[in-house]
This record gives structure tokens, C-alpha cells and sequence, in this order.
């Protein structure tokens, strides 16, 4: 009973988290008035959210603010209790405030308040219902961004207008572009790289460097525009020096140098109009470094990535950024394995559990050996610091000091490494950024990429790391000290080192894993487009590509004894034949040149990661499938618990996870260790939807997660925006050639009863198809092509258009003039294609009615004992669903609906075994195809359309599995194959955007 006669707040505000909690909320009430925590505390999709309540309209108003300021909370709700309850038994109050109504206004950040339409900002006369749902929409609308959006747009929009300024200067004839060569020489500084003669990159890289600067100028210092009464290049350049003497040095260095380089070679008729420019980008970096939250959330990276492009030095180096939403979702996926969060909710743990989570977090040692602009060090960073250990901080009343958590954890679990000085200023000044108290040191380096021609020597990025595990000298190395801030450690001082450590608990990067083009046109000269190509020598890159060969082959070594002892233990089958013997048909698998640096980088983070460490990578979709990939699926299944797999089938926004690309992409995450158990799980993911957000990443990973733990085997969806699939270690096992499978594994009981082999174990695959212009220095085409009047004429099959691809049957298209009398023997009347394009291609093999040769398809010529009507069976197999399937699912994925099948994956794709089979069934099987060969298809996706199905399509299935089984009832088989054909539709409309 209270004196006043009306119930107090803290007790209204108890039967309000009841009743939240009922809702679906999990809620909490604080029973007494604290300063520094709120009313009552939630934890709802990531979020950290407090409620102020009060009888006072205005109190609860000013509370939240001060929740938002005060950084404790990322939603905060003022609430308006605006009817006084009188005192009653519990019973009747908890029904009063069910009842009850309330004014409800929501800050997210200070002075950005939630846009829905209310009056003067208050939701009016709403029940506690709606209060919940508010709050589930004001989370949606954190996920949306739109604040960091038009920030980063107005930022692209003055660093245009920078790029545009400075470059029409440089190109008059009195600067002659004096002035992109040297802000050139100080962004990046690397031996050999030839000049760009396109300065927009280096223009728009100046300009960022220009903005982050001011921004970490006014975080650590403030009042710049005392500074600036003197000029925008001197007043600026005179902040940054006094900024170097507070703990920052080189980290803002290089910008010091670029207001050097303005002042001195801008001329005097343009200096004031120019410093127009610079004042713009000053003036947002005052607007930003007044917004925490922006900087909470990877600006710098954002806006590095979006004026970054495709232009020259991103290509040269085969670098592609991380999209922010991927680097979060795998941050959040490798940070919970780590931790032993995965699929667990944090609200699930004890206080015991919590503090030792924390203790942990504070100890990881975290590493990116291709670091670019940091977007997964700072990604981990949120995940780790700002999201783990700030939600269980809150919820258990740990009483940490999370600011000082995230300095310690930058200064001392964060190492970066990047072959490009520019990008590894902005990954040390984005997470200086990020961090909400003053940055000391950080371990953010440099190590050229090129040849050293005074002393000889050949570097090799970070890949040194694998020639000398515990010191690389010749690095410029970015660290705050408490001596003189950012210091360079160069290559005249000998006794510089570069330090990490021995093991790290978490290694995340996006290496490039791409051979790297160069440039080519009027800026590379031809012939130079291969690995390395940015090297402007010649005889440099040859002995740069000498010693990376070198470095190749001894990991190739390595990862082939690993693989052979995984074979001893758990494979069989022909995987295991590919492996111990080393058959000549199959040596491909056993060879990593195709695979470039990605696999190397990706043996690298297996050199440096700890026992129960854990790697996360992104790696192009081959990783699962491509043969030169092999070695390094061994690798990850030998030495490895592979947690997850996530991948892409959004046709509208990508099958990649990087900028700058539209190949397939894959995440993995994969924990050391290596003690194996057969229950061991693989999370499979198919994106339906990619991530939009940072936040929308972080909550798919933690559903995708809790979900995954919770089912059984099979197909799930998570809000219909991802399917996970379930594998075990003995799955991944059997099919170690080709991950891509364990996606349709969920179709494996349509294969029911049916004979399956390895095509290999029934023909030989021939033919020049795949190996670029092979083909045509063999074959020339009559009529357009000269050749020797020597030459056998044959003919030929040329083109995989759809009318080639109409039908089953096809007719020779031309002839061709054979150079090489020995590859007469690659024709065949019965062809499978090199690639595929699935939304065009209707028949998938073809039978041609005289042998021919191919530039697009391989031949397929039988083994002993085969007749024309095995192969004609054979032919028929991969026409029918079961056949596209099967092979659809062995293939390389390049580009979303494009695949690639290799000679070596027809041999391992799975075929009719027709040797099984009696002479009966297959004369039936060849009639099957006789019978439907002439008719047209539509394109493959079209004939699984279950409400209309292709007629052809229906002929071909009810023939085959009446051949096979000729008692079946028709009807039966009928209705059993539309079922079929709505699984195959939907995983097709899936992959190709239909």
C-alpha cells in the first residue's frame, strides 16, 4: 500500500514487462530507481532496448534521452503512463494495466527520432499490444539505415565534386599531372606498380583520407575550426600535425602530406575556389563526428567502398570488399562458434557463463592477413564487442566498462595486414572510428607486394607469412604509439619487425582470390594481364611469379599429405582411388594452380589458427565444387569441424558476397581441430534473400543458427528468406569432390531404386571444348578459316545456342579441317556440354546423327561393351529430371545461372548404370529416346512447371521409369513426377530469378 494511495511506478512498471513478456518479449523490470538503468530492459532481435516510464510525460521523455546518450541502450522508449492507478490487489492492477493506455515516443539516437506518422512524435492512446509492435517496427527501421544511407550518398556527392575539382586542375598544361602522381606515391608506395593515368581512384582515395582525418580530428580533439581561420589546407594540415602529437602520428600522416601537396602545386588563380572543396568535406566530417552511431557502424568502409570501383588497383591486386551485410553475417556466424553461442541464446546462460564469455572476448586474438578497408576486422569488432558483450553485460549486470573493453580490444586483439598502404590507413582509422575512447596503438601493417630490386629480393604479401612464420621485415607498419602516434617501420631500418602472434583465436578475410588481371588497355601494357600484372618489368614479375610458384608447390605438398591421410582414415570409393593412386585421369584434383592465391591464403589461416580457433572465409563458389579446389576441402574436412556454408540464390541482389563482382560466392566457417566425430553437423545455408543490413545480417545469423539447432535433417526455412540444410561428417565425406551436392540432398529420396554409377566407370570423356581457343588451332572451320588441303575434313557440331539445344537429336552445323590427325578420334555421336546456361539450354545431352566434333560440347565415347543403345540409354538418363539433377548438382558454378562441367566432373558425375541393366530394358530405354528425340523442349526451367508441365518433359520421365520398371502404373507415375517437378521448379526458379 503506498502513502499516496496510487500504485508507484516501479510496480506499474513490473506488470508492464509481465504483460510485454506475455507478448513475446522477453522484458524485465528494475524494481528500484537506478541513474544508469532503465525502467524496464528488453532484448529483442539484437537489440538492446529500454522503456522510461513515468506519470510525468516530460520525465519520461528526458530519461530516454539520457538512456541514449548516455550509449546504454540502442532503442529507447519513453513511456507515458497517463492514467494514475489507484491501489488494488495485483490481480485487478495487472488487468487496469492490460487495459490501460499510453502515450509512447522512440529515440534511437539522439536528435534522430523515429519518422513514423504520429503527433509532434508521440504514438497517442496506444495499448500495450501495440506497444510491442512498435517496438518490432522501430527495430525494422534501425535495420533500414536510411540515416547511414544519405550520409554515405552525400559523402559520394562531395568527393565527386572533389574528384571532379582536382582533376581538371591536374590536367592543365602548367600541372601536367604533377599533382595525382604524387598523392599517388603517398596513398601507395609500392615497388613496381605502374602509375595509374585514370586519377578519379587516387583523387577520390585523397579526398576520404582527407574527411576520416577531420572526423578523427574532431572525435580526439575537437574545435577544428579554431584551426581554420587561417585557410582550409594550412588550417587543417596544422590540426592534423597537432594531432599527431596526440597518439595518432601516421594514421592521419599520409593526409598531412596531401595538404602539402595541394598547398604547394595548386595554382593561385584556383587556391580559394579550391579550398571551397576541402571545407565541404570538413564540414560533414563536424556533422559525423557528432553521430555515434554512424560511426558505430563502418561509415569509413562504407563510403571507401562505394567510390573504390572497379578501377585499376582493385583489379590489379584481384581485391574485392566484403559487402557490409555478408562481413556482419559472417562476423556473426564465426564470433558465436567461437564463443559456443552458436544457436544459443544469450538469455539462456547463467552469470557464471556470461562473465566467462566476457573474459573470453577480452583475451581473442582476432587477424585479417588481407585486411582491405577492415570491413570484417571492424564487423568483429561489432559483433564481439558491441553486440556479444554489450547485450550480456546489460542482461546479467556485469558491471563492465565496455568502453574500455573495446579500446583494449582494439590496441591488443586486432591485426591487420594489407599489400595496399591506403587501405590499411583507413581499416586502422575505421576502427579508431569506432572506438568510443581514445586508440593508442594499433597492429595494422603493410607488407609490399612486389621486387625489391636494390636488395634483390622478392616479397610476397602476406603470403611471406607462410616463408617466415615469426618476423617480416620491409613493412610499413601503422601503430598509435604512446611515443609519437602512427610510426612507419621501413625498409632502410633493418631491425624493424613485424610481430603477430603465433596463434590466433579467430582468423575472417576475404582474400583475393582471384588470379589478378592487371589492367589492360592504354594503361597496361599487352601481355600483362596474368597474375602479378600490376608489375610494369617483365623480368620483376617473372621472378615474382618464380617464388610464388615455389611457395605453391610446397603447399600443394603439404595439403596433398594431408589429403592422403584422410583418405587412409574415411574415404572410399573412387574419391579415395583419386587421392591414394593418383590417377591420371583425375589429376586435376590433385593440382591447386587453378585455384590462385585464395587457397594459399586459406592454408595460411590454417598455419596460424589455434586449436579450437576458428576461420571464416569468403571464397568463390568453387571452393565446393572445383576441382584445383580439392585440396582445400580436404584440408577444411581434415584439420577442420565445418560449422556453416552460406550461399546465394538471390537473382535481384547477387550470388556474390563481395563488391566489385557478380561470380558466385561462398561463406565458410570452420572450427580447429583434429578430433572428428561422426555427428558432426555442417550447416548448409541458401540465401533466398540476401541481407540488406548490418543489423538484418546479425539477425538472420543468430535465427539461422538457433534454428539449425533445434532441427533434425532435411530442408528449413528461416522466414522464408533462407533455407539451411543439415549435413553429417559422413556426408560431406562421400561427397568430397563436390559440396554442392549436400543442397539437393534433400531430393535424394527421388533417386530411389535407381542403378548409379560414375559416368567414367562407362565411358571415356573427349574432346577440346573447354580449353579456350585449343579447339580452333586443332580445327578449322571450312568456309571461313584457311587450312592445308591436306587436312581431313569431318564434320563438326559448333555453337550451343538454343537451337543447337532445342532438341535431343542434333544434325552436324559445318565442317572442320582437322591439324592433328590424333584428335580424330574425339568424335562422338553422343554429347555433353562444357557449360551451361540452365534458363536457356532445353535439352541438356545431345545425340547427333553422325559423329562430330565440338567446340561447346565433349564426346562421350563407350567403354568395352557398350553398344550405341547403352549410349543411347546413357544419353536418355541425363534428359530425364533425375539426369539434370544429378547433374546440375555436380557442377562449378561460375555465375549465378552459368555453370561449368569439366571433363573430370563428367567422370564423376552420376550416371544410369546401364551395365547392370539386361538387353530388355535397355532396347526400352533407347526406344524412349528415339521416340522423344526429335521432339522441341522448352528451357529447363519451363519443363518443371508444375501447373504446367512440359509435355516432352512428362514423355521422357513416364518412358524412362516405365522402361525400367515396365509393370508401374502410369497414372501413378504420373501424378508422383508433378509432385517431383514443384520441388525441381522451385529450386530452379530460386537459382535463376525466374
Amino acid at each position: 500500500m503506498s502513502t499516496s494511495g496510487f500504485v508507484s511506478e516501479p510496480v506499474v512498471n513490473t506488470e508492464i514487462a509481465k504483460i510485454l513478456s506475455e507478448l513475446g518479449l522477453d522484458a524485465r523490470a528494475e524494481r528500484v530507481y537506478q541513474h544508469r538503468r532503465p525502467d524496464i530492459k528488453i532484448y529483442h532481435k539484437g537489440l538492446i532496448i529500454g522503456i522510461e516510464s513515468s506519470y510525468n510525460k516530460s520525465d519520461a521523455e528526458n530519461d530516454a534521452v539520457v538512456r541514449i546518450r548516455q550509449g546504454l541502450v540502442d532503442i529507447a522508449l519513453a513511456l507515458y503512463i497517463k492514467q494514475r492507478f489507484s491501489d488494488m490487489p495485483e490481480s485487478e492492477l495487472r488487468e487496469a494495466v492490460r487495459n490501460a493506455r499510453f502515450d509512447a515516443r522512440v529515440y534511437t539516437e539522439e536528435k534522430y527520432r523515429e519518422s513514423l506518422p504520429t503527433s509532434e512524435g508521440w504514438f497517442v492512446d496506444v495499448d500495450l499490444v501495440t506497444l510491442k509492435n512498435i517496438i518490432d517496427n522501430v527495430a525494422d527501421f534501425m535495420i533500414r539505415e536510411e540515416d547511414i544511407e544519405s550520409v554515405v550518398k552525400e559523402a559520394e556527392e562531395k568527393i565527386s565534386n572533389f574528384i571532379n575539382v582536382t582533376r581538371s586542375i591536374d590536367e592543365r598544361s602548367d600541372i601536367d599531372g604533377r599533382i595525382h602522381k604524387e598523392i599517388y606515391n603517398v596513398l601507395y608506395r609500392l615497388y613496381g606498380l605502374q602509375p595509374s593515368e585514370d586519377p578519379e581512384i587516387i583523387f577520390g582515395h585523397a579526398a576520404l583520407s582527407i574527411m576520416l582525418s577531420a572526423v578523427l580530428f574532431e572525435r580526439v580533439v575537437g574545435q577544428i575550426d579554431s584551426y581554420l581561420k587561417q585557410g582550409y589546407i594550412k588550417g587543417l594540415r596544422e590540426a592534423l600535425i597537432d594531432l599527431k602529437k596526440k597518439n595518432y602520428g601516421e594514421a592521419v600522416g599520409g593526409t598531412i602530406e596531401i595538404l602539402d601537396i595541394l598547398d604547394r602545386l595548386l595554382p593561385r588563380d584556383v587556391y580559394g575556389n579550391f579550398e571551397l572543396r576541402i571545407r565541404s568535406l570538413v564540414d560533414l566530417a563536424k556533422s559525423i563526428a557528432r553521430r555515434r552511431a554512424l560511426l558505430a557502424k563502418d561509415l569509413a568502409g562504407r563510403i571507401y567502398h562505394r567510390i573504390t570501383g572497379d578501377i585499376a588497383i582493385k583489379k590489379g591486386f584481384a581485391t574485392y570488399y566484403t559487402e557490409i551485410p555478408s562481413a556482419y553475417l559472417l562476423a556473426t556466424l564465426a564470433s558465436r562458434v567461437l564463443l559456443g553461442l552458436d544457436g544459443r541464446s544469450i538469455t539462456e546462460l547463467s552469470s557464471d557463463e556470461a562473465r566467462k564469455i566476457i573474459s573470453r572476448v577480452k583475451s581473442i586474438k582476432v587477424g585479417d592477413f588481407s585486411c582491405g578497408s577492415g570491413s570484417l576486422l571492424t564487423a568483429t569488432k561489432y559483433v564481439l564487442i558491441d553486440r556479444i558483450a554489450a547485450a550480456l553485460n546489460y542482461y546479467y549486470e556485469l558491471g563492465e566498462d565496455l568502453s574500455e573493453v573495446s579500446r583494449r580490444f582494439v590496441e591488443r586483439s586486432v591485426y591487420g595486414v594489407d599489400a595496399l598502404k591506403y587501405a590499411s590507413q583507413i581499416t586502422a582509422l575505421n576502427l579508431a572510428l569506432m572506438t568510443p575512447t581514445v586508440v593508442s596503438k594499433q597492429n595494422i601493417y603493410t607488407v609490399y607486394l612486389g621486387y625489391l630490386e636494390d636488395k634483390d629480393t622478392v616479397w610476397l604479401g602476406s603470403l611471406e607469412l607462410l616463408r617466415d612464420s615469426k618476423s617480416v621485415s620491409g613493412i610499413l607498419k601503422w601503430l598509435g604509439s604512446i611515443k609519437g602516434g602512427a610510426e612507419k617501420v621501413t625498409l632502410e631500418n633493418s631491425e624493424s619487425v613485424f610481430e603477430i602472434p603465433g596463434e590466433f583465436d579467430l582468423i575472417i578475410m576475404n582474400p583475393p582470390f582471384t588470379r589478378a588481371t592487371g589492367r589492360v588497355g592504354k594503361d597496361f601494357k599487352e601481355g600483362r594481364e596474368g597474375l602479378f600484372g600490376f608489375i610494369v618489368d617483365e623480368k620483376l614479375r617473372r621472378k615474382l611469379l618464380g617464388e610464388y610458384d615455389k611457395l605453391r608447390q610446397g603447399v600443394a605438398r603439404d595439403l596433398k599429405s594431408i589429403a592422403k591421410r584422410l583418405a587412409e582414415r574415411e574415404l572410399s570409393g573412387v574419391i579415395k582411388e583419386i587421392v591414394v593412386n593418383e590417377p591420371k585421369e583425375y589429376k586435376q584434383y590433385l593440382a591447386i594452380g587453378q585455384a590462385g592465391e585464395g587457397l594459399l591464403f586459406l592454408y595460411l589461416a590454417y598455419k596460424y589458427i589455434g586449436e579450437n580457433g576458428v576461420i571464416a572465409f569468403v571464397l568463390p563458389r568453387n571452393v565446393l565444387a572445383g576441382t584445383s579446389w580439392f585440396l582445400a576441402r580436404a584440408l577444411l574436412a581434415s584439420k577442420f569441424h565445418v560449422r556453416y556454408v552460406v550461399v546465394s540464390s538471390d537473382s535481384e541482389n547477387g550470388y556474390n558476397f563481395s563488391e566489385g563482382t557478380s561470380l558466385s560466392e561462398a561463406l565458410i566457417v570452420a572450427k580447429r581441430t583434429d578430433a572428428h566425430s561422426e555427428h558432426e553437423e555442417t550447416v548448409f545455408v541458401n540465401l533466398l534473400r540476401k541481407p540488406k543490413t548490418a543489423l538484418e545480417a546479425i539477425i538472420l545469423a543468430e535465427k539461422a543458427a538457433e534454428q539449425a539447432s533445434k532441427t533434425g535433417s532435411g530442408a528449413y526455412r528461416v522466414d522464408g528468406v533462407a533455407e539451411i540444410i543439415k549435413a553429417k561428417r559422413g556426408v560431406l565425406m562421400e561427397n568430397l569432390d563436390n559440396w554442392n551436392r549436400i543442397f539437393y540432398a534433400h531430393m535424394a529420396g527421388y533417386f530411389y531404386g535407381i542403378p548409379l554409377t560414375h559416368l567414367g566407370n562407362l565411358v571415356n570423356v573427349v574432346g577440346l571444348a573447354v580449353r579456350g581457343g585449343t579447339f580452333h588451332e586443332v580445327f578449322k572451320i571450312v568456309g571461313k578459316e584457311p587450312y592445308p588441303i591436306s587436312a581431313p575434313v569431318i564434320p563438326a557440331l559448333i555453337g550451343g545456342g538454343e537451337e543447337v539445344r532445342f532438341k535431343i537429336r542434333v544434325r552436324p552445323n559445318a565442317s572442320v579441317a582437322c591439324l592433328n590427325e590424333r584428335y580424330l578420334e574425339t568424335r562422338s555421336k553422343f554429347l555433353v556440354p562444357d557449360r551451361i546456361r540452365v534458363n536457356t539450354a532445353h535439352a541438356l545431352a545431345l545425340y547427333s546423327t553422325e559423329e562430330v566434333v565440338s567446340n561447346i560440347f565433349f564426346g562421350l565415347k563407350p567403354k568395352e561393351g557398350l553398344t550405341e543403345e547403352h549410349m543411347k540409354a546413357i544419353i536418355l538418363w541425363f534428359n530425364t529430371t533425375w539426369g539434370i539433377v544429378s547433374t546440375l548438382a555436380n557442377r562449378t558454378e561460375t555465375e549465378g545461372p552459368w555453370s561449368r562441367l569439366t571433363i573430370t566432373k563428367w567422370r564423376l558425375t552420376q550416371a544410369l548404370d546401364v551395365s547392370r541393366l539386361g538387353e530388355e530394358k535397355i532396347m526400352a530405354l533407347a526406344r524412349v529416346l528415339d521416340e522423344n528425340a526429335d521432339k522441341p523442349l522448352r528451357t529447363i526451367p519451363e519443363q518443371f512447371n508444375p501447373d504446367k508441365p512440359d509435355p516432352v518433359r512428362l514423355s521422357i520421365d513416364i518412358g524412362f521409369l516405365k522402361a525400367l520398371n515396365p509393370g508401374s502404373s502410369e497414372e501413378e507415375i504420373r501424378r508422383e513426377l508433378v509432385k517431383l517437378y514443384r520441388h525441381v521448379y522451385m529450386m530452379l526458379s530460386l537459382w535463376t530469378g525466374m
